[in-house]
């Protein structure tokens, strides 16, 4: 009897044991549900704050191209006023050698005024347009020679 009480008593610890060990296990099994849910969520806020980031930064972005273009803006118009200015100087000791007649005249030859003002115009459109034209070359070249640079001076 005494052994069966023993045995019955190590049965009802083996038992409590293995109950204990359910529940523990249940514990942890929740514990990391829970740590999973945590690091879903802090992922989801991760994302969301990515997103207001990458918003941010294109907002940014936008806001720097606009100022940009109007810079390009104040900066072209400016270059032409003083360009402007400077064919005007260059062209005025002419107005005052020969005085312009308002009442045109096409059997007279021009004006030196107007003449040097059409031929400043002439020269910087085709001055430009070859600037464009090395400009595009180059642009061109530049892919096939510049590995071909790096070569030859390193840094």
């Amino acid at each position: 009897m005494f052994q069966q009480t023993t045995s019955t008593i190590r049965g009802m610890v083996a038992i409590e044991q293995v109950e204990l060990k359910r529940e523990q296990e249940e514990r942890e099994r929740q514990r990391d549900r829970q740590q999973i849910e945590l690091y879903k969520q802090k992922e989801q806020e991760q994302k969301e704050r990515d997103r207001e980031q990458m918003e941010i930064g294109r907002k940014n972005e936008d806001k720097d191209k606009k100022r940009s273009r109007q810079l390009e803006n104040i900066i072209f118009f400016v270059r032409t006023a003083i360009g402007g200015g400077q064919i005007f100087s260059a062209s005025y000791p002419l107005i005052k050698d020969t005085p312009i007649k308002w009442q045109p005249d096409f059997s007279l030859p021009l004006h030196p005024f107007t003449a040097t003002i059409i031929w400043s115009l002439l020269f910087g459109l085709i001055f430009s347009l070859l600037i464009l034209g090395i400009l595009s070359l180059a642009r061109k070249i530049s892919p096939r020679i510049l590995p071909l640079v790096r070569k030859i001076l390193p840094r």
